[in-house]
């Protein structure tokens, strides 16, 4: 349906970006988070160099990507972002 062509679309303009990032010489971090819920942050969250088809809840992610603002070993890297104590999918 429609929905599924708009998301396509934006999944390949963000697919764009990333690889514009990628390979310019700016110092980033790439993070894809699980399927988003909403809830608290829980102190559970974890970022993996691999894809994992878990959840995490979005103030969980804020307080992760805080943690890492400043670290240059995140640097020119994609990170997986998700609970291990939530199940898999989105709220």
């Amino acid at each position: 349906g429609e929905g599924a062509n708009f998301m396509a679309e934006v999944l390949y303009i963000k697919t764009l970006a990333e690889d514009d990032l990628i390979y310019s010489n700016l110092d980033y971090t790439i993070i894809r988070p699980g399927g988003l819920r909403r809830g608290e942050a829980t102190g559970t969250g974890v970022f993996e160099d691999y894809e994992h088809r878990g959840s995490i809840d979005r103030q969980e992610l804020g307080r992760m990507i805080v943690t890492i603002l400043d670290d240059q070993s995140t640097h020119k890297r994609i990170l997986y972002a998700w609970d291990p104590t939530l199940p898999a999918g989105e709220e």
